[in-house]
């Protein structure tokens, strides 16, 4: 049970600064600022392997990166892009896979954002 792979995005209570631009609606006044964003990383490896870190990061929010199978929630939730949302997830599995083999099947843990 614990050898499964599993793949999950995690929202992280730590935080970053990032410049961005932005145009206000009313008088088209073009502007830069900062804001805080959380950081996020994913990681890939079996059950056990995510289990033995997951104490090492202060996480917030923690999501499946997962297919969906017709009629769950997030299936009708994504509504006509699913089946798009789908091939794109399964794809992006298909490399996570190939890059865990290559890393002799150690976690992966990437920053995506």
């Amino acid at each position: 049970m614990g050898n499964k792979i599993i793949c999950l995005d995690w929202d992280l209570y730590e935080t970053t600064t990032e410049a961005f631009r932005s145009k206000d609606n009313f008088t088209h006044y073009d502007f830069s600022d900062i804001r805080e964003v959380a950081k996020c990383i994913r990681v890939y490896g079996t059950k056990d392997q995510v289990k033995a870190i997951e104490n090492q990061y202060k996480i917030d929010e923690s999501y499946e990166f997962k297919v969906e199978k017709k009629g769950s929630y997030w299936y009708g939730i994504f509504g006509s892009r699913a089946e798009s949302i789908n091939e794109a997830t399964e794809k992006k599995l298909q490399e996570l896979q190939v890059l865990y083999e290559l890393n002799n099947n150690e976690i992966l843990i990437l920053r995506t954002r």
